[in-house]
C-alpha cells in the first residue's frame, strides 16, 4: 500500500497516522486495517508513536542484540527450511501449488520477524485476517500449514514452540450436499438419455470409488488378469481392484461395467475413450441440472459419487475394504467420506 501523501498539514505526523477533516486514524502497516483515534492531536500522536515503536520492536531485532551477537532466528529461515522439507516429500503438482500459495501468504506477513517474537497472538491476528469475509476454510488451511512449518522447525532445532497449535480452528459450514442413492439413480437415468458413455462412467465411479481424474486416465492395459490396477494421481496410492467387485444393493458389477464400456470405446486405449476429468464433471452438472432434483445446499458435484461409493461399500463389506478401495491412508479420512452429513437414516 502506498505511503501517506505529505503536505503542510501532515508533515509533522508520525508514520501510519492519518487525518481527515480533523479526525485522526491509525493504519496497521501489516494488514492495512484502520483504527479511529479521535481529534486530540497530542494524544493521538503519542499513541501512534507508541504503536510504531511496539511494531518495530516485535518485528525487528534490536541493534544491541546484533552488536552483542545475540542474533535470533528469523521467520524466513523457517520458511527456507520448510521448503526443503516440502521438496523431500515429493508432493503431487497440485498439492505443491496449493502449499506454495499458502506459504507465500504466510511468509509475506511474517517476513523479517524474529521467531521469538511470533506468539499465539501474532498467529491469531494473521489467521483472523485470512478469515475475513467468511474465508474460514482458507484460514484453517493456513493454520494447518503453519503448524506443519513450526513442527518441521522444531525438529531442525530452529525453534522450541508451535504457537499455531494453540489457536483454535475456525468452524466451517459444509455447504455441499451429499449424494443419496435415489438421487444417483435419477441423475443416471438422465445421463443415459444424454450420453450412454457417461451413464457407464457414473457406474464405474460408483463401483470403484475413484476420482474423476483417475477415471479419465484408466486404460484397458491397466486390467491385469482379474484386476483393474489404479495409481491415484492425488496420493500416489496403488490399488488393484478385483473385477468381481460388486455393489449388491444395485446389482452393479465392475466386470459388467467394463464389458459395456468396451463395446462403445473399443477403438480407444482408454476405458472412457479419452474423456478429460473436466468433461466428466461438466457432464454430471448437465445431468443433475436436467433432473428435477433440488438441494438445500450446493448441488453435489461428480466427486460426491466417491462418497456414496464409500458408504455403500462400507455397509456391504466393512470399513477396511472401503479404506483400501478409496486409497485413504487414515481411518479419519475414510470416516469423513462415510459421513452422510445428516441426509441418511440409520437403520437399527
Amino acid at each position: 500500500m502506498a505511503g501517506r501523501r505529505r503536505n503542510l498539514k501532515t508533515s509533522d505526523l508520525p508514520p501510519n497516522l492519518y487525518v481527515r477533516n480533523g479526525y485522526y486514524s491509525y493504519r496497521d502497516p501489516r494488514s492495512g486495517k484502520k483504527f479511529g483515534l479521535g481529534r486530540n492531536k497530542r494524544v493521538v500522536v503519542n499513541e501512534a508513536v507508541a504503536a510504531n515503536m511496539e511494531l518495530m520492536s516485535s518485528h525487528n531485532e534490536s541493534l544491541l542484540d546484533r552488536i552483542n551477537g545475540k542474533s535470533s532466528t528469523l521467520f524466513d529461515e523457517l520458511v527456507t527450511n520448510f521448503r526443503d522439507e516440502i521438496d523431500r516429500r515429493k508432493l503431487k503438482p497440485n498439492t505443491l501449488k496449493r502449499h506454495n500459495h499458502r506459504l507465500k501468504l504466510i511468509s509475506e506477513y511474517f517476513k523479517g520477524v524474529p521467531v521469538k517474537n511470533i506468539g499465539v497472538r501474532e498467529v491469531y491476528s494473521f489467521l483472523e485476517e485470512r478469515a475475513a469475509g467468511e474465508k474460514f476454510s482458507i484460514a484453517n488451511q493456513c493454520r494447518s500449514l503453519l503448524t506443519d512449518l513450526f513442527k518441521t522447525a522444531i525438529a531442525a532445532g530452529l525453534t522450541e514452540e508451535d504457537p499455531a497449535a494453540a489457536t483454535r480452528p475456525f468452524r466451517t459450514e459444509v455447504k455441499r450436499s451429499r449424494l443419496l442413492i435415489d438421487e444417483y439413480l435419477q441423475i443416471r437415468n438422465v445421463a443415459k438419455v444424454q450420453n450412454e458413455w457417461f451413464a457407464l462412467c457414473m457406474d464405474l465411479a460408483l463401483v470403484t470409488g475413484q476420482r474423476e481424474g483417475d477415471l479419465s486416465t484408466m486404460r484397458w492395459a491397466d486390467i491385469e488378469g482379474e484386476k483393474l490396477c489404479v495409481e491415484q494421481q492425488k496420493t500416489g496410492a496403488k490399488i488393484r481392484i478385483s473385477l468381481s467387485t460388486k455393489i449388491e444393493k444395485l446389482d452393479l458389477n465392475l466386470a459388467d461395467v467394463l464389458e459395456k464400456l468396451k463395446k462403445i470405446n473399443d477403438k480407444s486405449d482408454k476405458i472412457l475413450g479419452g474423456k478429460a476429468a473436466r468433461i466428466i464433471a461438466a457432464q454430471f452438472r448437465a445431468a443433475h441440472d436436467a433432473s428435477d432434483l433440488t438441494w438445500e445446499g450446493d448441488p453435489p458435484p461428480f466427486h460426491e459419487i466417491r462418497s456414496l461409493s464409500g458408504r455403500l461399500h462400507s455397509e456391504e463389506k466393512g470399513s477396511d475394504f472401503t479404506q483400501t478401495i478409496l486409497g485413504h491412508r487414515s481411518s479419519s479420512m475414510r470416516d469423513k467420506y462415510r459421513d452422510g452429513r445428516g441426509r441418511e437414516w440409520k437403520e437399527i
